[in-house]
């Protein structure tokens, strides 16, 4: 196990495939039937006002201002700033990658020689 937050964590050699793999065919089973159909998904909703839904909440969160946003449960609690979370369209194209090191990168080896290269 590690700390990848997208890897299926479950038992025996390819049970995160195997549980990716059921996820993807009932998502995949889902939109095909919404979209061929045009029958409401559990809720009642057909995939318009699915879509439509989808739209209107990134509109609403457009539209947030400092003055506009109210705590849930406590009234007297005042925003102090209020930014914008998603979708980014400035790093929308960055690619990330999260990698660890055997090694301290930043510190010298001993040797003189790089990290990865071992003395003879």
């Amino acid at each position: 196990m590690g700390n990848n937050l997208y890897e299926a964590v479950g038992y025996g050699k390819h049970a995160g495939q195997q549980i990716e793999r059921k996820v993807a065919e009932g998502a995949r089973r889902e939109s095909r039937a919404l979209a061929v159909s045009g029958d409401a998904d559990e809720r009642g909703r057909t995939l318009r006002q699915i879509v439509e839904s989808i739209e209107r909440s990134f509109d609403d969160a457009e539209a947030l201002t400092q003055q506009s946003v109210r705590h849930p449960t406590d009234p007297s609690l005042t925003a102090v700033s209020v930014l914008p979370v998603l979708p980014d369209a400035d790093c929308w194209p960055n690619v990330y990658v999260q990698c660890g090191f055997d090694f301290d990168p930043a510190r010298e080896s001993r040797s003189g020689l790089s990290p990865h290269i071992s003395p003879p």
